[in-house]
């Protein structure tokens, strides 16, 4: 297999297309997966974190907004500047 350490809920690579797809993961591994990246790396940003849950860009911050609301992290900054932390 070609993944990305898929059971923490990260990606794997498909073979054909060579694009970055999730692995039927559930909406509570993805968030999991966001908490446990921002745990080992304490911040990361859109583009990273599209990597790491396997979404589109567009599902990706929503995920984030979700997660923002829910006081699971905090958002710093805005546009492209925008960076997550782990709230706490």
């Amino acid at each position: 297999m070609n993944g990305d350490n898929a059971e923490n809920g990260f990606v794997e690579k498909n073979e054909s297309s060579g694009r970055k797809r999730s692995q039927m993961v559930l909406p509570d591994e993805r968030k999991n997966a966001v908490i446990n990246y921002l745990k080992e790396f304490e911040q990361g940003t859109t583009p990273i974190l599209v990597d790491v849950v396997g979404l589109s860009a567009g599902r990706t911050r929503a995920l984030l907004r979700e997660m923002v609301n829910d006081g699971t992290v905090r958002k710093i900054g805005d546009n492209r500047f925008t960076y997550y932390i782990l709230k706490g």
